[in-house]
């Protein structure tokens, strides 16, 4: 079971596969290492070195109590600890949900080694900052705290149509309510994800569910600029678009070749 040690944080990764490298970072609260499998992911990119991360505080990852290890900037930094113990000089990365902060935190510090990104349903037309977004995500660290992040995963998954005994939704469940708040708090003081978009200079896939509104996804697309392929996946909530890959396989495929023949 690999493992790098960053800062005294163990980092749990997972690879698979041989070929041009693809990091997966997983949204809040979930392991992609524990979910790729239950979602369609094992095996569907047969032509690539599938990289697979457990942020930390999530799946087997360490989970540090310090608030301060939660910045988003230790996330990013973990990333990149794990290209270097897999020796990847070069990645595309595709970022579910939360987690294309990430993916996009790196690829404004790290261009050179940042191919493309895909983001699965994850980019604010806002930054993290911004007053409306960060008040909305401590109110959220507080609820997740109070009622605990089991009944959160319940109401999200009545929410999206989705039963509670879901093996996927079981995975959510897994996780340690503490990390996920902490994420949440922690995340707010970074100005991004609006704010880094116009500077990425790099191919862009931004799906997004059939729910988004418009205006958002207008506003992404011109921050993003001519590099951007922008795609709207049919008869999609956010569960359905980040945890039935069939959906957007394809799309995904058709990226790859053209970014990383």
């Amino acid at each position: 079971m690999p493992f790098v040690n960053r800062d005294g944080v163990r980092i749990h990764y997972e690879v698979e596969g041989e070929g041009p490298a693809l990091v997966v970072l997983p949204g809040i609260g979930t392991s992609m290492i524990d979910a790729w499998p239950l979602v369609g992911g094992s095996g569907a990119l047969p032509k690539r070195k599938v990289i697979l991360v457990d942020p930390r505080g999530h799946g087997k990852s360490d989970k540090p109590r310090d608030p301060k290890a939660h910045k988003i900037e230790a996330y990013r930094e973990d990333v990149r600890a794990v290209l270097d113990a897999t020796g990847v000089e070069r990645a595309v990365f595709w970022a579910f949900s939360d987690g294309a902060n990430v993916g996009c935190a790196i690829a404004e510090a790290y261009p050179r080694r940042t191919v493309a990104l895909i983001s699965q349903d994850g980019i604010l037309a806002a930054d993290l900052c911004e007053p409306s977004v960060r008040d909305d995500r401590i109110e959220t660290a507080r609820t997740v705290r109070t009622r605990g992040w089991v009944a959160v995963v319940r109401d999200f998954a009545a929410s999206q149509g989705v039963s509670d005994d879901s093996r996927v939704i079981k995975s959510f469940m897994a996780e340690d309510t503490e990390m996920v708040a902490l994420e949440l708090e922690q995340w707010v003081e970074w100005k991004g994800p609006m704010s880094v978009l116009p500077r990425l200079k790099l191919p862009l896939l931004l799906m997004h569910s059939a729910d988004t509104p418009a205006d958002l996804i207008a506003r992404l697309t011109a921050a993003a600029g001519s590099l951007a392929q922008t795609n709207v996946i049919p008869g999609t909530n956010h569960f359905k678009i980040c945890c039935e890959l069939g959906r957007s396989l394809p799309l995904v495929r058709d990226f790859l070749d053209r970014v990383q023949p």
